[in-house]
């Protein structure tokens, strides 16, 4: 299996996966590469597109003190009245499977080449969590969390999907 960023050579005329995901690939994936709002990695085996992630910056807001305090970021200000609640991420956009791929692992390594990108940008930037708007699937749930991703506590009822994390963890000092 090769690894490359989403381009027009690549072929998604057999793609099926889910219809938001192929409506994605196939109408916004490459405008939103080429304009460097996501980038758009592609998942191919001899030739034919497998699995694709698109992944881009963006903040979580986590504001609840208990998880706060689990996670070493409670009592931390902006300015002295200004309480931290938002923190740098990167999100997890898009990520799809074609079919014939579906079960065999590749949604995983999806995810940890994600949570890679992230590591290495955190190394340059401040990056703490890698986040993901998660379908309330039992698959999507369980990819995420065998993955070590957990759910923002206290998410609006009315919500339709599940915003989840990954703590990338402090800075390592030397």
């Amino acid at each position: 299996m090769t690894v490359a960023p989403s381009s027009n050579a690549i072929d998604t005329s057999t793609w099926q996966c889910d219809d938001a995901i192929d409506w994605f690939l196939r109408n916004a994936a490459g405008d939103f590469h080429a304009k460097n709002l996501s980038a758009v990695t592609c998942w191919l085996t001899n030739g034919a597109l497998a699995g694709y992630v698109a992944t881009s910056m963006t903040t979580i807001q986590i504001d609840q003190a208990p998880q706060l305090q689990r996670l070493g970021l409670h009592g931390l200000f902006l300015q002295p009245t200004i309480k931290i609640k938002y923190f740098p991420a990167v999100l997890i956009g898009m990520l799809g499977v074609c079919r014939p791929y579906q079960g065999k692992g590749l949604a995983g390594e999806m995810v940890r080449c994600a949570i890679g990108q992230a590591l290495e940008l955190s190394a340059m930037v401040g990056c703490r969590f890698v986040t993901v708007d998660s379908e309330p699937t039992d698959p999507a749930l369980a990819l995420y969390r065998s993955s070590g991703f957990e759910a923002v506590e206290k998410q609006d009822a009315k919500r339709r999907s599940v915003w989840m994390f990954f703590d990338l963890g402090p800075r390592a000092t030397s």
